[in-house]
């Protein structure tokens, strides 16, 4: 993850995740800054970073949760209703990115998590982490479904999941997927819709 000096276009985006190259995408200073300083402050109050992530963004686990149980123990506490990807919404919970990358203001990027309860583990040949063909052909589908029915073409949308050296958060699946919506208000309406839908409590 490099710090960016100039923002990423959404043409420049396109390049970057068809030419895989992942390690070009980054954060302005002052989003580095920001993501540091919440890191820092979760630190400070001695609170699991996935923990913190289970239980105010995604609503896995309950209010009460206690914050400073590790990763590892609270992780065991998330239960996965249907192992196969993309079975059951109860796996699945999309959120907005809180730390963006530093995108171009002109081409209103949306940037997207999609968070998964179900394993996505990376193909064993691959020296980076990535995953398998098999598991990307999935998540293509899920894509095209879910963002396809609200109107959005396929050139406005693209998605990548980080292979294991480029993640910040290891043990929690993700998928990112960023859409270039323009001016258009209502895509905003419908994007909002699905993400509020979609962080519906889930215990």
């Amino acid at each position: 993850m490099v710090i960016r000096t100039a923002p990423i276009t959404w043409a420049e985006l396109q390049f970057i995740i068809n030419s895989n190259r992942l390690d070009d995408l980054g954060r302005s200073v002052k989003q580095t800054e920001e993501y540091e300083n919440f890191k820092w402050m979760l630190h400070q109050k001695r609170h699991d970073m996935t923990t913190n992530l289970l239980v105010n963004s995604l609503h896995w686990l309950p209010s009460d949760f206690d914050l400073s149980t590790s990763a590892k123990e609270s992780l065991k506490e998330v239960v996965c209703e249907n192992p196969e990807p993309f079975k059951s919404p109860h796996d699945i919970t999309i959120v907005y990115n809180a730390f963006p990358y530093y995108y171009a203001e002109n081409d209103h990027i949306v940037h997207l998590c999609i968070w998964v309860k179900f394993p996505m583990d990376p193909d064993t040949k691959s020296p980076i982490g990535d995953i398998p063909k098999s598991m990307k052909e999935k998540i293509q589908r899920y894509i095209d479904l879910t963002f396809g029915k609200l109107g959005i073409k396929g050139d406005d949308i693209v998605w990548w999941k980080n292979p294991t050296a480029l993640q910040s958060i290891r043990s929690l699946p993700h998928i990112h997927v960023a859409i270039k919506t323009g001016d258009d208000a209502n895509m905003r309406i419908k994007l909002d819709k699905l993400v509020r839908s979609s962080r519906s409590v889930k215990l």
